[in-house]
């Protein structure tokens, strides 16, 4: 019976030696034949409207079922770079007119940069030295620039490139952006509500009208006769500027959280929020269309 229980503890102990030995032969010729490297080629280029979906076909070596593989989007393409200018400080906002580009600078002013030559770009002046500019609006041959508690100056563009101040606009209110519309002004002017400025004499300017005094307004847009900007909360107020002076409220666009920004471009209003952005047709300007949205920003 002994001899019996050893034979079979014996036996049991070189078939799980063998059974070890061939599992460690497998996993190490398999170690041994793999490539060490993996290689991917590179997706073929594509440009594609903002929430189109696409698929990519990679193509590489040195995969195994082990192998899982991830891919993320690179923006940092420099190869895209054609010519840079080195610049200090932080910008709220630009614009490019000609071959001009205006960059609102926190502390610097306005810088006017001469682009004529993308690939060396040159300062040509800067105006407003040590002012906040937070926003530029242009219409034609003048530049608006809201400089927040600093109100808003006005300046006109010369042939050259260079500027002429031609007033500023000073107000108890934080000036934050500001839109032109058959001359007369209207600004984003933070817990004073909405401004509204006759502009059409630069050298006698006048405060014509207030709205949502006590509510908070940061943004504002326009398309064609009609006023767009966020209000406390998450609603969007439509005004119709059929008497620039004393617009009327003709909408009320209701959204589901708080707008942060919000842009009219060809007949289509973006809203951007905390989750997303949503585009909204203005066939017809007092009641925008919900067409799409984009979430996960």
């Amino acid at each position: 019976m002994k001899r019996f229980l050893v034979a079979f503890v014996v036996l049991l102990f070189f078939g799980g030696g063998v059974l070890a030995l061939f599992w460690f032969g497998h996993y190490f010729f398999s170690s041994t034949s793999s490539q060490h490297s993996l290689s991917v080629e590179k997706p073929k280029h594509q440009s594609l409207p903002l929430g189109v979906q696409t698929v990519l076909d990679l193509q590489g070596s040195g995969f195994n079922q082990e192998t899982s593989v991830s891919l993320f989007i690179d923006v940092t393409n420099s190869e895209a770079i054609i010519g840079s200018f080195p610049l200090e400080g932080i910008f709220h906002a630009s614009l490019l007119h000609d071959d001009f580009l205006y960059l609102a600078s926190e502390e610097g002013g306005l810088q006017v940069l001469n682009v004529n030559n993308p690939q060396q770009p040159q300062l040509l002046k800067e105006y407003l030295v040590g002012r906040s500019v937070i926003d530029i609006h242009r219409s034609g041959n003048y530049l608006f620039l809201a400089c927040g508690n600093l109100g808003v100056s006005i300046m006109q563009i010369g042939q050259d490139g260079f500027l002429d101040h031609l007033t500023d606009i000073s107000m108890e209110a934080t000036a934050s952006m500001c839109h032109l519309f058959n001359g007369f002004l209207y600004v984003a002017a933070g817990k004073s509500g909405l401004l509204i400025y006759d502009v059409r004499q630069t050298e006698q300017v006048e405060l014509v009208q207030t709205i949502k005094a006590g509510s908070f307004v940061s943004k504002l847009a326009v398309s064609g006769d009609y006023l767009y900007f966020p209000v406390a909360g998450s609603q969007i107020e439509i005004y119709q500027l059929t008497e620039p002076q004393t617009p009327l409220l003709v909408g009320l666009l209701n959204l589901s959280e708080m707008p942060y920004d919000l842009v009219v471009h060809r007949q289509h209003l973006y809203v951007a929020t905390e989750s997303g952005v949503a585009l909204y047709s203005l066939v017809n300007n007092s009641q925008p269309e919900l067409l799409n949205q984009w979430d996960g920003f």
